[in-house]
């Protein structure tokens, strides 16, 4: 049985877990290497070969060296073996000939549908190979003659998806094995050839006007380093959204405050800034007369329900003081240890095979162990979890159908990045399990002669799950009666300042944007922050820079849903629908081809008319 991960790391730990660490070890090059070692599979015994590429195997690439900017929309291209792919080659071709499956074991998202896809080429090079039941994908057809899809004959090559690298779960993926995802390979098959085209196209044609667009700087930027105009088809529409800011408008108004023992302070209705200076020198004057007033109490209660277990943009808005794409690596590096789950999902709904009562146990001993113990002691615990998981299937929560929500799988003394990316993940699966947090809320009222003044404060009655998501704790609640005199310390009149300012873009703002407006997947949100920052667009603050600046303002004026979220989202939307089989994949390519077209043109008009 040849098997072949997407990438090193997970070749070796699938060798580790599943060989009981007893494999032998063949490097094949400086970077790919194999793993031999027997198992048993379903009471047969496997001899296992476990090898690796490094991510896509093949990308597309022009055919021509010299066009036009336009040209590239239509111009020929080619698929080419990527400097990552040599390695793929050498080790398929060495043991191809006498493996009797190919098990393709990379990520199970929809990259990992394609890399799986280009493993099969690779193969076919050497033998005929077999995906039945599924069909064949109508991408680089002239790579397809060795590849059948029939009840028999040929190298059967098969799916292992898996979302942990656990012994268990790893088992049932090789004893379970699934056919290829033909939408899936198609959906990102065109989404390469997209990207690819337009982006060259309209780089291009900004590089060629890049004196242009650099004069539409001030001085200092201009004579600073020199921008590279690049056009991506995510990359515009996240520089977008940190241009594309809100401006909020306050009114000139103000507030009366009462400050008292028994709540603080109460505050006034928003006033006209005239109209409350004489409402103060009025409740002055009554207050000089009695300093107590009458406050009335309402008490009432709240209860939030934990949270749904977390997915990777809710790992990433967690964290949102560290680079998302920090994250991610870190994350990825956890998964391949075998501590947590496949971190690339955008499932928030418990699956069916996960066990949470294990799951949670798993993790007394560590950092958390009172925190769990208390959990699982409270003889609640089994009553409310089944609740919990009973509402969270019947909501509507994401499910993305290939991984579940990101869980830890055990504990491990971490230090640096990886303990605080640990600590994340196991205070927001860990809070997901737990109790109701119930607050208490009182509702302070009282009258200044006709003036009322007004003040809420809530208070943590049971903090359930917030104590290990946000270390809250149970609170005093006062005993106030329900009406009562308390002194007033002090009257004030603040003013609301009136001002027009920029809502500052932060990277927790722009992933949840992201998300919302479908700007990218789950997987890939964190590499597109990284472009607009790498390529200048953006600084790390996520604060629009010079260049950044000019192409903002000109796709703004030649189409706004470019700068927007509309065009990508579109784009998204129709990707999907490959995946699920209601498009063809031709459709969607000619449509997205044909409105980029349309912008290029409209972008050269108004390059052209510049001065």
């Amino acid at each position: 049985m040849l098997c072949i991960a997407e990438k090193h790391s997970v070749a070796k730990q699938l060798a580790i877990v599943l060989s009981d660490n007893a494999y032998t070890q063949t490097s094949i090059d400086k970077y790919t290497h194999a793993y031999t070692f027997t198992m048993t599979l379903q009471n047969v015994q496997q001899q296992m070969i476990i090898t690796h590429g490094a991510g896509h195997a093949k990308n597309y690439e022009f055919t021509q060296n010299k066009l036009d900017s336009r040209e590239f929309f239509k111009a020929p291209i080619h698929s080419k073996v990527t400097q990552y792919g040599t390695g793929l080659f050498k080790t398929i071709k060495k043991y191809i000939n006498t493996a009797t499956s190919l098990v393709l074991c990379q990520d199970n998202d929809r990259e990992g549908e394609h890399i799986a896809w280009e493993a099969v080429e690779v193969a076919s090079d050497s033998r005929k190979i077999n995906i039945f039941p599924s069909v064949l994908p109508v991408v680089r057809t002239d790579y397809q003659k060795n590849i059948i899809s029939e009840p028999s004959g040929g190298l059967s090559a098969k799916r292992a998806r898996f979302s942990s690298l656990t012994k268990t779960e790893l088992v049932n993926a090789f004893s379970n094995l699934s056919p290829l995802n033909t939408g899936t390979i198609e959906a990102v098959d065109i989404r390469q050839q997209l990207d690819l085209r337009i982006g060259y196209a309209l780089s291009s044609l900004q590089n060629k006007n890049a004196g242009k667009l650099n004069s539409r700087m001030d001085e200092v930027a201009r004579n600073s380093k020199k921008p590279r105009y690049t056009f991506g088809t995510c990359q515009i529409p996240t520089l977008g959204l940190c241009y594309l800011k809100n401006h909020k408008n306050f009114s000139e108004d103000c507030k009366l405050s009462l400050k008292s023992a028994i709540p603080q302070q109460l505050e006034s209705k928003p006033l006209p800034l005239l109209i409350g200076y004489e409402e103060s020198v009025k409740c002055q004057a009554q207050l000089k007369q009695s300093p107590y007033v009458q406050i009335t109490c309402t008490s009432s209660d709240t209860t939030q329900h934990p949270p749904p277990p977390p997915n990777t943009i809710e790992l990433q808005k967690y964290l949102k003081n560290i680079n998302a794409s920090t994250v991610m690596k870190t994350a990825e590096t956890l998964y391949q240890k075998g501590l947590i789950s496949y971190p690339r999902t955008e499932t928030r709904q418990f699956t069916n095979d996960m066990n949470n009562t294990k799951l949670t146990q798993n993790l007394i001993n560590g950092t958390y162990n009172n925190y769990v113990q208390k959990l699982i002691n409270n003889n609640q615990f089994k009553s409310n979890l089944s609740r919990i998981e009973s509402n969270n299937k019947s909501k509507k929560l994401q499910n993305d159908e290939s991984h579940p929500p990101i869980h830890p799988l055990k504990c491990v003394s971490l230090t640096g990045l990886e303990q605080t990316v640990f600590d994340a993940i196991c205070r927001l699966y860990l809070a997901s399990v737990s109790f109701d947090c119930i607050r208490t809320k009182h509702e302070y009222t009282t009258k200044v002669g006709q003036l009322e003044f007004k003040a809420t404060q809530t208070y943590i009655k049971e903090p359930g799950f917030t104590e290990i998501l946000h270390d809250q704790k149970k609170e005093d609640i006062p005993d106030f009666k329900e009406a009562q005199k308390v002194e007033v310390q002090n009257l004030t009149l603040n003013n609301i300042e009136h001002t027009a300012c920029d809502e500052k873009m932060t990277q927790l703002k722009l992933i949840e944007k992201m998300d919302q407006y479908g700007i990218g997947t789950d997987a890939t949100i964190a590499e597109h922050i990284d472009n607009v920052q790498n390529r200048g667009y953006v600084n790390q603050k996520m604060q629009v820079e010079a260049a950044g600046k000019v192409i903002s303002e000109l796709y703004q004026r030649v189409n706004y849903n470019f700068i927007a979220t509309t065009f990508r989202a579109m784009t998204e939307a129709g990707l999907r629908e490959i995946c699920e089989g209601k498009r063809k994949a031709v459709t969607v390519y000619k449509d997205v081809i044909e409105l980029s077209m349309k912008l290029f043109d409209d972008v050269n008009y108004n390059l052209s008319s510049m001065q």
